[in-house]
């Protein structure tokens, strides 16, 4: 899990996928490059822009792997 601040930091700019405890847009799966992050956000990028999750909505957050 991508969850201390030390563990942003070797993220920032890879692919990461955020699960969410509800559904936003119809979706609970993200995918998307690691652009910021504070005490209580994180924001990705991907093909639709960038989008903010507040880490309370967040069920899992981990770096995304392709095989």
């Amino acid at each position: 899990d991508v969850c201390s601040s030390d563990l942003y930091l070797r993220n920032m700019g890879k692919e990461l996928e955020i699960r969410t405890y509800r559904a936003i847009d119809r979706e609970k799966e993200f995918y998307g490059i690691l652009k910021a992050y504070d005490a209580d956000s994180v924001t990705i990028e991907n093909e639709d822009g960038e989008r903010t999750f507040l880490k309370a909505d967040i069920a899992l957050i981990r770096q995304a792997f392709d095989f």
